[in-house]
């Protein structure tokens, strides 16, 4: 079950495994926030910064898009924000690559438990393929050291399933506590986490059988793993109905995750999934060596782990389709039971019958490794895009030039119209872009560029706004509001692509 301490101390093979997944997550980690997936990442970021200057209460997460309301939003619990606010509290700075390191730190803790959890359930060999094919998945790469909470969800994710596991086995009370509260923090983190439920079930029922659903300590681990969750998505809803700002954590406000029914009876969605399954999730080699896993006869037991872990993550993709279909970063959780399933193949493999020659054992084995040398260049190929946003480089690389130029020639306190696009511009109580703001270091709103009419924004105008950064393009769309724009207000500042407007003379 558990491994000995001494022999864990002496493999080599699985700390030049975490340590490359850390130093992978060490690339750009001083990087302005204007790679991919920019929205979500200032958005976690402005929280962080806002815990900083304005209190560190964890339980009333602000952002920047409120207006003149406090701030306060409904979101998911905010541990990682916060944990970045310490830091910045430690070093009397805000740098962002705080973030990014926190992130790869969580990420190379979870490598090490998805190591246990693969070495305790199929060997060590299983455990070591499976924390390097996880190390070498293009989104692990990238998203291992965002400035998001993906990483601390996976972490207490896998750590959750590894702890329950431990504790089935005929651990103490120490795993059961450690599980309950891996599990809660999960959910409370990003509350999809809820598909871990099933995985978990399967592990109890393996241990209990048909007696499971009589045992007090398992109905215990309920309530440990579901009320501070419940507690927590209660207060959040009353921080919305206080200043009416919400991520859309539950419907019917804000965007929606879950997607009319006739998404998930598209086939371009599953296309959509597949693709992302053989490229830049798992790598077309990490993508077939999972299948092959999943298709390897396996004991009855826990060894069935990864199998009840992924069809839990299959309703959970059907459940939140348009999330799925939208983010790729909603395909995260299921890395850790492919990379598990992956490893088996890779085991199976090197043990077939025909490799007893060592001639042909000793090639195998120079292939196994070629193999994983085309998986770390396939993540290099499907990452390097993520990390300079793609075709949005240079409109992301304007927008942080624009916003420092208001960070630096107007006043901490002035409040700011931003206009942007937003997809999701129909939601009611929608998410307001914060990339603008969040570079400019300001508070204030969010438009769509249908919303920006001359009265919306003079309405806001009297209520305390004082400047307006635009996209050139879209104003030059919108010739009315660009006249009164033109012939009423000085221009502060221009480039490229966006200008600020003086709402003041």
């Amino acid at each position: 079950m558990s491994m000995n301490p001494t022999s864990l101390r002496s493999d080599r093979w699985v700390w030049a495994i975490v340590a490359l997944n850390f130093g992978l997550h060490l690339i750009g980690l001083s990087q302005p926030l204007v790679d991919a997936q920019n929205w979500r990442q200032t958005d976690t970021a402005a929280i962080a910064r806002n815990f900083y200057e304005e209190g560190m209460n964890p339980l009333y997460p602000r952002v920047d898009w409120r207006g003149r309301t406090e701030g306060y939003v409904e979101s998911e619990f905010s541990l990682f924000p916060w944990l970045v606010a310490f830091f910045y509290k430690l070093s009397g700075d805000i740098w962002e690559g705080w973030g990014r390191l926190l992130s790869g730190i969580f990420s190379a803790l979870t490598v090490f438990l998805l190591f246990l959890l693969g070495a305790g359930l199929y060997g060590r060999r299983v455990g070591h393929f499976a924390a390097l094919v996880f190390t070498l998945s293009p989104l692990e790469i990238f998203y291992g050291r965002a400035f998001m909470p993906e990483a601390l969800m996976l972490l207490c994710s896998v750590g959750a399933v590894w702890a329950f596991w431990m504790w089935t086995e005929g651990g103490g009370r120490g795993w059961f506590f450690t599980a309950a509260m891996f599990t809660a923090l999960a959910i409370l983190v990003k509350l999809p986490a809820l598909y871990l439920g099933l995985p978990l079930l399967f592990l109890a029922y393996g241990k209990y059988g048909r007696r499971t659903w009589a045992r007090s300590e398992l109905w215990l681990f309920a309530l440990l793993a579901l009320l501070p969750p419940l507690l927590w998505y209660l207060h959040a809803h009353r921080l919305f109905l206080r200043t009416h700002l919400t991520f859309g954590i539950l419907p019917p406000y804000g965007y929606s995750k879950f997607g009319p029914l006739a998404l998930r009876l598209d086939p371009k969605f599953y296309a959509t999934l597949a693709e992302r399954f053989f490229g830049v999730l798992l790598t077309p080699v990490g993508g077939v060596l999972t299948v092959l896993g999943l298709l390897l006869p396996v004991s009855s037991g826990p060894r069935r782990l990864p199998r009840w872990w992924l069809a839990a993550l299959g309703v959970y993709a059907l459940v939140a389709a348009e999330g799925n279909r939208a983010l790729d970063y909603y395909q995260l959780p299921l890395l850790p039971p492919c990379a598990l399933s992956a490893g088996r193949a890779l085991d199976r493999i090197l043990r077939l019958d025909v490799l007893r020659d060592t001639v042909l054992r000793g090639r195998v084995r120079e292939a196994g490794w070629m193999l994983f040398g085309l998986m770390g260049f396939m993540g290099y190929v499907y990452s390097y895009p993520l990390y300079i946003a793609g075709t949005y480089r240079d409109y992301f690389r304007a927008e942080y030039a624009i916003g420092q130029e208001v960070r630096h020639h107007t006043p901490s306190d002035a409040l700011v119209v931003t206009i942007d696009l937003d997809e999701n511009r129909r939601a009611p109580h929608r998410a307001q872009n914060p990339v603008l703001l969040y570079y400019s270091g300001r508070k204030g709103w969010h438009l769509t560029p249908d919303e920006a009419t001359p009265e919306r924004v003079e309405g806001l105008r009297e209520e305390g706004a004082r400047y307006l950064i635009a996209p050139i393009g879209e104003l030059l769309q919108n010739p009315r509001l660009w006249r009164h724009l033109k012939e009423r207000y000085p221009l502060l500042a221009r480039n490229d692509q966006f200008m600020v407007v003086q709402l003041f003379r």
